[in-house]
């Protein structure tokens, strides 16, 4: 199966077959570099994350397991995901002192917050990263009893929202020129205080469709694939990440209606 990319530069896209879900994922991620808080498209891409990045940290006095970065291949989200990687909540501010709170804003909403409540709170890779996969499911998460329907969208989601760190708002549009923000607050500030600014930086979310093309039987060459109508994707992750943005869609595709043993190309491209 062929899957391809807009001409412009800083695409990359995989698409994922899965029969208990009974769809095939679509996943599209452009990167974008930072330069003095503007954004040009990569032209060198790191591509879609295929597996997580792990490592062991001693929190409160315990050895524990953080992600540093997750894989971005999840089939499907129903929630908004925006991360802000490569500084961490112990890493000191712009003054050199402790972070006590910290706060994301997307188009000057609010998304997410730290609040430091003790060693249980922190997250000595990433000030906003993910939620441990272990906290995302009620009763924890369990592979071999994992179920798409009732559990899917709770596994999905990434962001961290325990422990000292709130998510608000999970369904809100990602699309369009959207501007992340960073600030941050220390215990010696008065709280008449401008917090102090972390990154913030502008990036422009096209919108994308994915085209599929079926082979129904007959010449299997490309002239003969029948054209599906196309599929809208939904932007639904957003990562800030040093000198980086990128931002993932993802749409599905039915297995009932797009086999995967004749799927063929799925074409993306650029809404005019």
């Amino acid at each position: 199966m062929d899957l391809t990319l807009p001409d412009s530069p800083g695409w990359s896209g995989m698409h994922l077959v899965n029969k208990d879900w009974g769809s095939i994922a679509v996943i599209v991620k452009r990167e974008w570099v930072i330069e003095g808080g503007s954004t040009t498209p990569a032209d060198t891409v790191a591509g879609i994350v295929v597996a997580d990045v792990v490592s062991m940290h001693d929190i409160d006095g315990e050895d524990t397991l953080v992600i540093e970065r997750e894989a971005e291949t999840a089939l499907f989200k129903t929630r908004k995901d925006v991360l802000y990687l490569s500084s961490s909540t112990e890493t000191p501010d712009a003054q050199g002192k402790q972070i006590i709170t910290a706060s994301l804003f997307v188009n000057d909403t609010e998304r997410r917050r730290f609040t430091r409540g003790g060693a249980t709170s922190t997250d000595p890779v990433n000030l906003f990263g993910y939620e441990p996969r272990t906290t995302r499911i009620a009763g924890g998460y369990d592979a071999e009893t994992f179920d798409f329907p009732t559990e899917g969208a709770a596994l999905f989601w990434s962001a961290r929202r325990s422990d000292g760190f709130s998510v608000f708002g999970t369904d809100w549009d990602l699309s369009g020129s959207i501007t992340l923000r960073v600030e941050s607050r220390n215990a010696d500030m008065d709280p008449a205080d401008d917090p102090l600014a972390l990154p913030e930086v502008t990036v422009d979310l096209p919108d994308i469709t994915a085209t599929p093309f079926i082979w129904e039987g007959g010449s299997n060459t490309p002239a003969h694939w029948c054209k599906r109508p196309a599929l809208a994707l939904v932007a639904d992750t957003l990562t800030l990440d040093g000198d980086r943005v990128s931002a993932i869609w993802r749409g599905a595709l039915p297995l009932a209606s797009h086999p995967a043993a004749d799927l063929r190309r799925i074409d993306i491209k650029e809404a005019a």
